[in-house]
């Protein structure tokens, strides 16, 4: 088809370019200057997916695939790659659970509950925000160390919106178990002047 723009970048680009085309195809989506995917254009991310090796083309592979349509196949492939503890970005194929079956989660958040990976933690947390909020800001602040660049802003904003004293108290401690001036003292400053702005 014509008109398939996943086709046209996995047929006619080199593996480097592809990368740069499906970061502009999210970028594009995220704007609102793209139309949302098809049907077809999500079927074959979920092919690319199951044997791209890159792990920065699997970022926006999961990505796009989140941005798109409910397909079981996508589906059956996150729950695969959530029971593969070697794969990267095991966080995406979870948020892709949470967003297209939420059903799931329940059933999900029992099993993978002490998984160590910083992305599966956060999206974890965000499932458990809305009704254990306390547990869910100690599921971030577990996820801190082991968080990427952009993790860690998200976690440490949402440990702001929602943290009490305890939590403050507790990145405190890890701050200082880590010999000071760490990650979780610049969250717990941060957490700190919300609290005493209230």
């Amino acid at each position: 088809m014509a008109n398939n723009r996943i086709e046209l970048l996995a047929a006619h680009m080199s593996a480097g370019t592809r990368e740069d085309g499906l970061a502009a195809l999210d970028a594009g989506l995220q704007a609102g200057d793209e139309a949302p995917l098809s049907v077809d254009e999500s079927h074959l991310l979920t092919q690319w997916l199951a044997r791209e090796r890159s792990a920065y083309a699997q970022a926006y592979l999961w990505r796009l695939l989140y941005s798109g349509p409910l397909l079981p196949e996508a589906v059956n492939l996150a729950l695969r790659w959530l029971e593969e503890l070697q794969l990267g970005h095991r966080g995406a194929a979870l948020a892709y659970l949470r967003r297209h079956r939420p059903d799931l989660m329940p059933r999900l958040a029992e099993q993978f509950s002490r998984d160590s990976d910083a992305g599966v933690r956060y999206e974890l947390a965000q499932f458990w925000l809305p009704t254990r909020p306390d547990e869910a800001v100690d599921l971030m602040i577990d996820a801190l160390a082991g968080a990427d660049h952009e993790g860690f802003d998200a976690m440490t904003f949402e440990i702001c919106e929602y943290g009490k004293s305890t939590h403050l108290e507790r990145l405190g401690k890890l701050d200082a178990d880590a010999g000071g001036n760490s990650g979780f003292g610049r969250v717990a400053e941060a957490l700190r002047s919300r609290l005493e702005g209230d």
